[in-house]
């Protein structure tokens, strides 16, 4: 099992417990590294960057190694600040 996974939804719900009606406790955001905790059933108990423990739905996240979720700290950020955009990996002109 993967120790880390990355956030992949815009924002993932966070619930108390792992059932599928459970209460909403938080949102992961779009980008978070988190540590795996469990995973079964289509969810994984994870505790996020501040220390909140929840359930995610499986699909919402990418399960990592430790190396990879380092590096995806330490890269560089961007900030986006349009309605639409394409993203490349080099210039296309």
């Amino acid at each position: 099992m993967a120790e880390f996974a990355i956030i992949e939804q815009p924002a993932a719900g966070v619930y108390e417990d792992p059932s599928e009606g459970g209460s909403l406790a938080d949102e992961a955001l779009y980008g978070s590294v988190c540590r795996v905790l469990s995973h079964a059933g289509g969810r994984a108990r994870i505790r996020s960057h501040y220390g909140y423990e929840g359930y995610v739905r499986s699909g919402d996240i990418r399960f990592v190694a430790e190396a990879e979720a380092r590096a995806w700290l330490s890269a560089d950020l961007r900030v986006v600040d349009a309605m639409f955009l394409d993203i490349l990996r080099r210039p296309d002109i």
